[in-house]
């Protein structure tokens, strides 16, 4: 556990928890990114690296009963500490998303437009080229509407589409500037994963997170290596 790469002091630990609940918060709110607040910060490259040390020799370690050889390329203190203030900050902005969406939900979708909109002129400013950008705006919007065109209004509450739902979602977390919570709300699940956050130790919530978190795992270990490497 000490050999193990992450903060070593309370102060740092604070700091890195903290982190992940700013996290949290941005990846449960449509229009904001959770990999942005990890750029921002300054943890995005060692995100990267921690999730991507969980591989298949790191599960042959543990199969052997090198613990501790394991332990020290996992990254656990560091994913521990990051990822506690993550969940912190879900199931509890999940439960204000909830009350919102159910209470006022032309105020509340009026503010997820707002921030899209928000995070289309930051990421404009930042353009070199604004004629080049303009005609990725243009053929990303085309992209958007074919694809939520092709999804139906209302899509399967099945284990599988969660699973993949979940996959799909992480993905967009991991990345700057674009919004796993604004892809759940494309796939349709962004009202339904927010409801079961509410209560996540219900059994009849149980298996519903157990399958979506199966996803983000999967997508989390294989897109990691995709970024680490691009």
């Amino acid at each position: 556990w000490y050999a193990s790469p992450g903060p070593h002091q309370r102060k740092d630990a604070l700091k890195l928890f903290l982190k992940g609940i700013g996290m949290g918060t941005a990846d449960i709110i449509p229009g904001v990114s959770g990999g942005t607040v990890a750029f921002i910060t300054g943890i995005y490259g060692q995100l990267l690296n921690a999730i991507s040390s969980i591989d298949l020799q790191l599960i042959l370690k543990l199969l052997k009963g090198r613990f501790r050889e394991a332990l020290i390329g996992i990254h656990l203190r560091f994913l521990l500490v990051l990822v506690s203030g993550i969940v912190l900050a879900v199931i509890s902005t999940a439960r204000v998303m909830h009350h919102l969406l159910n209470s006022y939900p032309v105020w509340t979708w009026s503010l997820f437009f707002g921030l899209i909109t928000g995070s289309i002129l930051i990421l404009a400013r930042s353009l070199e080229n604004l004629k080049q950008g303009l005609t990725g705006l243009l053929f990303g919007t085309l992209i958007a509407y074919w694809v939520t065109g092709m999804i139906p209004v209302e899509t399967p509450q099945t284990l599988w589409f969660l699973f993949l739902s979940g996959l799909v979602a992480i993905c967009a977390m991991i990345l700057p500037g674009l919004s796993g919570a604004f892809i759940l709300l494309i796939l349709g699940k962004y009202a339904y994963i927010t409801s079961v956050l509410r209560d996540p130790f219900s059994m009849d919530h149980l298996q519903i997170i157990l399958v979506f978190m199966l996803g983000c795992v999967a997508g989390i270990l294989a897109f990691s290596r995709v970024l680490r490497f691009a």
